[in-house]
């Protein structure tokens, strides 16, 4: 029997696709607090213009933040998605390929 072709290991990527998946909830439980004190620090110095800017860069900076690891999270699931999907196709493929190679190898 013929050796199936394949320029991709779906298993591999699909680990890829999970370790970027548990890299972004990591670091969506990092992002927990780390903006907190911007708001308190302002109200404390209410005499400070800085203050209120300082805590709306904050929470603009946290939610952009937690976009960008949502969007990672999101591309960790989608390459764990498409590597099954890719791994599953190749399969039939190479399989459908094969039956043909070796019908063609009992001919001669």
């Amino acid at each position: 029997m013929t050796q199936p072709f394949s320029d991709i290991d779906p298993d591999k990527v699909a680990q890829a696709g999970s370790q970027i998946t548990a890299d972004a909830d990591t670091a969506a439980a990092a992002i927990a607090g780390r903006y907190d004190s911007a708001a308190p620090a302002a109200a404390a110095n209410p005499g400070f213009a800085a203050g209120s800017a300082t805590s709306a860069y904050c929470s603009m900076m946290e939610s952009e933040t937690r976009d960008a690891v949502a969007a990672l999270r999101e591309m960790g699931q989608r390459i764990v998605s498409d590597a099954t999907r890719i791994g599953s196709a190749d399969k039939q493929a190479s399989d459908s390929l094969n039956r043909v190679v070796d019908a063609l190898q009992g001919l001669t």
